[in-house]
């Protein structure tokens, strides 16, 4: 007779819990470094890219607006006096993120803003927009993917709270 006291469901209780915990360590540990992963980087450029547009390059005199000229001068891609954006750089260069592929639009009630006539300036007089300007640059909305991050900012522009929308993939 064995001194041991280990039956044979003992044995088969611990190597099934043994089994068990291995399993859920090979299951688990790919997910603890998922979030380092490179395609996880685009949450960051998207919103980096977002946050230089709004409160530098377009940004109004008051927090949270847009300065209606500037804004014009981006989206027509022509240098406007007074305001940081160089229309001799590429858009992904101007919003500091580089070669990534990006698409900015300003929407209202889900349609791309057209701006035409005159806008108010931030010194309160009013600023052409003619030929009438569409507020987006970069890829065509048809283009840009299913895995693009879109990060999108309420602002105020022109006595309207419209959406800027910056897609990056």
């Amino acid at each position: 007779m064995s001194r041991r006291g280990q039956t044979n469901i003992d044995f088969a209780i611990g190597m099934s819990l043994f089994l068990v915990t291995v399993s859920f360590v090979f299951l688990f540990v790919p997910t603890v470094f998922s979030p380092f992963e490179v395609a996880q980087g685009q949450p960051l450029v998207a919103d980096r890219a977002a946050t230089r547009l709004v409160d530098t390059m377009l940004a109004g005199p008051d927090p949270g607006t847009l300065a209606p000229a500037c804004t014009l001068g981006f989206f027509a891609d022509v240098d406007t006096p007074g305001c940081v954006y160089d229309s001799s750089r590429s858009l992904g260069d101007a919003l500091g993120i580089g070669n990534e592929n990006v698409r900015v639009a300003v929407r209202e009630g889900g349609e791309v803003v057209t701006l035409d006539g005159t806008v108010a300036t931030s010194d309160g007089s009013r600023a052409p927009s003619d030929p009438p300007t569409t507020l987006e640059r970069g890829q065509p909305a048809g283009e840009v993917p299913e895995r693009a991050t879109t990060v999108a900012r309420l602002v105020t522009l022109d006595g309207q709270q419209v959406r800027v929308e910056v897609s990056v993939w």
